[in-house]
């Protein structure tokens, strides 16, 4: 291999562009996670949010050596993942008014933050969300502090459940106790945020963005690529091009997605689609997974550390025909012991599980030092009620993804009965660099070696 040593903060230049590089042999310190500081392989977390609780029959795995029905999809990838029931967010339960109500924004509200939501109409009160907490810490070392992602927009308006504020069930990250950080649902915005040199200008960057709905990203930057390229060697040089084709072929559905919203359609269908933002694909699974592929290139170019992604909004009544399901999903939850509808919700648990596989997959898929990306990610997958009928914050359901560095032991179910799910937000914390003793109500770092 080449001696040249290149920085991990280089990124391919170009008018307007700039595109960070994914991890190379030759950024000195890949292949040395053992050395200390600075020298470590950087640990990402995320956490992908999914509403209306989950039917655990079909969840947890009653036989150790056969894979629940709404699990099947993870066959190939349940050596990386632990399957965690039993931990409590009954902080959600808390009340300061007395009032009661709530099952679905509080909850939500508390998923992240494990805090007691206020009622308080028109003003939010609830926490500082974890993945902030870790934003604030790490986040300088990163072009990105945080990425929120999601497919729905924020609420507008003070009461969404029971005089709940609407934040509350559009939100999972909280930058403060008031303020919640807002979500990406376009992935053409989220695309312009990680590939955009955002040390340029105001109006520079406004210009790069113009010219880059135009022009291809990589078009901006394959001079310099082109002389990179020609330092590194054999192995770096197959990484950067793989690299290079995965931001390609985003681009390319990201563009694909808003040619087909040009159809010509009927004038009630033309209405609705007038009312729909422009580059927000109409297509949830292909929305979904632009958002996932998007959140891979943000890991693998170290662009951010930490991630959040709402599927869908609190009490989401998403509609799924190509399942062969009749009504919305959160109908659907309030199942009352229903066959049919629990049948109908299995369904939709085990489907949202596919498009979390379809992330680790790709995850998985990317080397990184001499493991892959995966192996130093923490991607946890939830819902914040276990049960959409009884709205109960306990003995939530939580996949947990990754090794984090080679500090979670993967590939098993996990009880964690009685313990507080911030516990695991602050096992979280802690593998992410961040030295907190404490995070909400949590007791103590959850073991997760």
């Amino acid at each position: 291999m080449s001696r040249f040593r290149i920085s991990r903060r280089t990124a391919l230049k170009g008018i307007g562009a700039a595109i960070t590089l994914p991890f190379l042999e030759q950024m000195g310190w890949a292949d040395e996670p053992k050395k200390a500081k600075g020298g470590r392989l950087p640990v990402r977390m995320a956490y992908i949010y999914v509403p209306n609780g989950i039917v655990m029959d079909h969840f947890w795995p009653a036989n150790p050596k056969e894979l629940p029905k709404s699990l099947t999809s993870l066959k190939d990838l349940i050596g990386e993942i632990i399957v965690l029931r039993g931990l409590d967010n009954n902080i959600a339960n808390a009340e300061k008014d007395g009032k009661g109500g709530g099952g679905h924004a509080k909850p939500t509200a508390a998923w992240l933050t494990s805090a007691i939501p206020y009622r308080a109409g028109a003003i939010n009160k609830v926490g500082i969300s974890v993945d902030q907490v870790a934003a604030s810490r790490i986040g300088h070392l990163t072009p990105l502090q945080s990425l929120e992602l999601g497919t729905q927009g924020g609420g507008q308006g003070s009461d969404c459940d029971t005089g709940f504020n609407c934040s509350y069930t559009a939100n999972i990250s909280w930058r403060s106790a008031s303020s919640p950080q807002a979500k990406e649902t376009k992935p053409k915005q989220v695309f312009e945020r990680l590939f955009t040199d955002a040390r340029q200008g105001r109006n520079a960057q406004q210009q790069a963005q113009d010219a880059m709905l135009k022009t291809s990203v990589l078009d901006l930057v394959m001079e310099d690529a082109a002389g990179l390229k020609n330092q590194l060697g054999a192995s770096d040089q197959r990484k950067l091009d793989e690299y290079l084709d995965s931001v390609r072929d985003i681009e390319g559905r990201i563009q694909r997605a808003g040619e087909r919203g040009e159809i010509e359609l009927p004038p009630e269908a033309a209405a609705l689609k007038a009312q729909l933002p422009e580059d927000r694909p109409e297509d949830f699974e292909q929305h979904l997974r632009l958002m996932m592929d998007l959140m891979v290139l943000a890991f693998q170019t170290d662009s951010t550390r930490v991630c959040t992604f709402m599927t869908q909004n609190d009490t989401s009544g998403r509609a799924y025909p190509n399942l062969g399901i009749s009504g919305g999903h959160h109908d659907l939850s309030h199942h009352g012991k229903d066959a049919g509808k629990l049948e109908s919700l299995q369904k939709i648990n085990q489907y949202h599980i596919e498009q979390y596989a379809y992330l680790l997959t790709k995850l998985k898929s990317i080397g990184e030092g001499k493991g892959t990306l995966l192996d130093n990610c923490m991607i946890a997958y939830g819902t914040p009620i276990s049960d959409g009928d009884r709205h109960n914050p306990t003995d939530l359901p939580i996949l947990l993804a990754g090794r984090g560095g080679g500090s979670i032991k993967s590939g098993r179910p996990l009880r964690a009965d009685g313990e507080k799910l911030a516990n695991l937000h602050l096992a979280l914390l802690q593998r992410m660099g961040v030295p907190e003793k404490s995070f909400g109500d949590s007791t103590k770092a959850l073991d997760l070696a």
